[in-house]
Formats: C-alpha cells, structure tokens, sequence
C-alpha cells in the first residue's frame, strides 16, 4: 500500500502521513545544519540515533536510563508521530534512524507494509500480550493505553455516568461532551476499530449522532481533561492516563469511566506506544535499546511517569488502574490498525463534527 494524498488536503489527514501534514507540524526537516550533520556522522560504536514520536517528558528519563546502563548516548530526533513516519519515507533509501518509537500501532503497521522497518523480536516481548505487538515481528508495543471517558464528578455522580459511547447522543447530554480532533492519533486508531468491528454507516452515524447533541471538539486530550476538570464540560473522550495526570496536576474532580464494557458491546480500544528498528540502519546498539524499553526500569518509568500500562518484564501498573486484562477490548487487536485510516479520515470529514 502506498501513501497517497486524499482527495481533500486539509489538516484532518494529519495520521495519513502526508507530506503536507508535515508542514503544518514542528518539523523534522527544519533542523540545523548541525544538528543534522551529527546524526549524520554519529560514532555507530557509541552512539544510536533514534526517532521519538513520544512526548519528551515521557521518553527522555528512558533515554536517560538506557545511557547511564549502557554507556551508548543516544542522538534523538522528536516530532510528532506522523511527520517522523514520512522523514522515514523520505530517508528509506539512505536511512539516518536505527529506532522509532511511535505514538500508535497504525504507523508503525503503515510503515512496515513500506518495507522500511526491519524484524526483531525485543527481548522480554514474548510478555507483551499477543494483540499489542505485530505478527510481522516489526514492532512491538511497549506501553499500553485504554481509550475512556473523563466525568466531572461533580457535575456527574458515577452512577449516572454514560456507560456506553453511544450514551452521549441522548439529550441528557447535550453540549455537555467534548472530544479531542482527529490531529490525535488515538481518536484516528479509536475510529478505525469501530470501521473494523462494526463498519462505515456505524461509524459515521455514532459521529453524527455526536455532532447532533453538540459534542465540542478541542485540539487535543490535555484540552479536554482540563476543561471537564474546569466544569466547562461534564464528559469528555480521552485515553484513560489523561484523567489520572489531570486529577494529579490540578487537583480536579475528575474519574474514568471504561466504557462498552457490557456483553455483547463494542468493547474500548486498548492502543499501544510501539518500538520498531528501522531497515538497513539498526545495529547491535539499537537492538539493545529496544530490548531496554521491555526491561523492568524503563517499564517502571513509563507505568509511574504516565500513569500508563506497563507491558512486559512482570512490572504492575500504578494501583489507580483497573487491571489491563479486566477490560472488554475492541476485537481484531491492533494489527488491524494502519489499513483504514483512509476510511476513518473520510467518515470523520463527512460527518462535520468539527465544523
């Protein structure tokens, strides 16, 4: 499959890779002549150059971690997860990167049908449970996410919190529901499970159904945990650690809510951070760093740091957290992700949800 432009450039295909998108990120092409010509002539014997599409509050204490073991700096390049999976494109021939971390599993299953990321089984994977890795051994998921609503408790006792996502069409809450837009990976993974598991028209017509009861859209999930922490809004859509870092960080009152947990339902997306080593460029030091993320430390830091789940080396979650293998997944796993992003893109577009 190749990446092609859609047939509307607009910032919605922020996930589709397009180099257009890339433009309207921090971009990864806009260094320095410096900072470029160290990548470029990093000592390989001392030192791996890695692509994070990860936060770098969250994954600089790892890079920290691995290098005070090992001995082997790390050149690191930041960006957002889909501008960095075009730089990979465009350096597919001449690749500067040994590592990718990326935000999701849909990129890295993008990338991988490319022929740019190259097959390793971390040390430690065979722990990580068999939908949160790929079956092509291309990447692996190092921490993990379940996609949840936020409530403001005082706005919403949780007994009378909406149990389901098709809930929050009822009139009961209307203009009261805010989501993140789809320049979030997570909603873009969210709305392609539900085009798997349940197609198109179900798809499109949950998005009109939310549009209709006056669901607002914000930029991203930090936005919509703080304003239903703030009571601007009563519910929001977010990834679960949003609340946790929220009531944390703001001391809101504010809980989660797991959502399509009945019989029967759709279930809730669990997504996965993901490791991929990248063809033709990955040495031994890139192996070890890779094997690094699965090991106990790194797994504590992003189970502590981000209130995410950890995946592997037998580390437990943050005690906050219902237990990973208690929530009723969306079928299909993520090796679903990546192939309907097109689609998902589309239905988002035709419903006018953020017009």
């Amino acid at each position: 499959m190749k990446f092609t432009l859609a047939r509307r450039v607009a910032p919605l295909a922020i996930v589709l890779l397009l180099l257009t998108l890339a433009a309207c990120s921090p971009k990864a092409n806009d260094r320095t002549i410096q900072e470029k010509e160290e990548i470029k002539n990093g000592d390989t014997n001392k030192s791996i150059v890695v692509y994070s599409g990860r936060k770098e509050a969250l994954i600089k204490p790892v890079i920290a971690a691995f290098t005070k073991k090992t001995g082997i700096e790390v050149k690191l390049r930041e960006g957002s997860t889909a501008e960095l999976a075009v730089l990979l494109l465009e350096e597919k021939d001449r690749p500067q990167a040994e590592v990718f971390i990326a935000q999701d599993a849909g990129t890295m299953n993008k990338l991988s049908s490319e022929g740019v990321l190259e097959k390793y089984v971390p040390k430690g994977s065979e722990a990580v449970p068999a939908d949160l890795k790929s079956f092509d051994q291309t990447w692996v998921g190092v921490s993990g996410r379940i996609r949840a609503l936020v409530i403001n408790t005082t706005l919403v006792p949780q007994a009378d919190a909406p149990a389901k996502l098709q809930d929050l069409r009822n009139p009961k809450w209307k203009a009261k529901v805010a989501m993140a837009s789809i320049r979030e990976a997570s909603v873009v993974a969210w709305l392609e499970s539900l085009v798997a598991l349940r197609g198109e028209e179900y798809t499109l017509d949950l998005l009109e159904g939310l549009k209709a009861n006056g669901v607002k859209v914000l930029n991203n999930h930090e936005e919509v945990a703080a304003a239903v922490g703030k009571g601007e809004f009563a519910v929001g859509i977010v990834n679960q650690y949003y609340v946790f870092r929220e009531k944390d960080e703001h001391s809101t009152p504010v809980a989660v809510i797991y959502p399509d947990q009945e019989e029967g339902g759709v279930g809730t997306l669990v997504n996965a951070s993901t490791v991929a080593l990248i063809k033709g460029k990955a040495g031994d030091n890139a192996k070890k760093f890779a094997d690094f993320l699965l090991e106990k430390e790194a797994q504590q830091l992003f189970a502590q740091g981000n209130y995410e789940y950890p995946l592997a080396a037998g580390v437990a979650a943050r005690t906050e957290l219902v237990a990973l293998d208690s929530i009723r997944r969306t079928p299909g796993g993520l090796a679903q992700l990546g192939s309907e992003i097109d689609k998902a893109v589309e239905i988002w577009d035709r419903s006018g949800i953020a017009a």
